[in-house]
């Protein structure tokens, strides 16, 4: 499995829980579907 450091600017962590439009979906998609076979 390979690590990925995403770094999402102007985003804190509290702000991932609730702004939905920070949180990058299409990168987290990609990286579990590629590490979850």
């Amino acid at each position: 499995m390979a690590a990925e450091l995403l770094v999402t600017p102007s985003a804190g962590h509290v702000d991932l829980y609730d702004r939905v439009s920070l949180i990058p979906f299409d990168k987290l998609t990609a990286f579990f579907r590629n590490n979850l076979k």
